[in-house]
């Protein structure tokens, strides 16, 4: 189990807000524009490893 800090869970969670309902959206732009904004507002460390597969395997879980 990953050890996610409390800004990242928000993050997540108003990612997966946004696809659900705003279907208008596509997912790679929902899942890009929340990885820009964890990178302003996360530590630098994990901010850097964040990617596209985090997402994925965070949504998949």
């Amino acid at each position: 189990m990953w050890n996610v800090a409390l800004t990242d869970k928000i993050l997540l969670k108003m990612a997966l807000s946004e696809m659900l309902h705003f279907p208008s959206i596509p997912v790679k732009v929902t899942i890009n524009e929340y990885i820009e904004i964890s990178k302003a507002h996360t530590v630098p460390l994990k901010a850097s490893s964040l990617s596209t597969d985090y997402w994925t395997n965070w949504l998949l879980t």
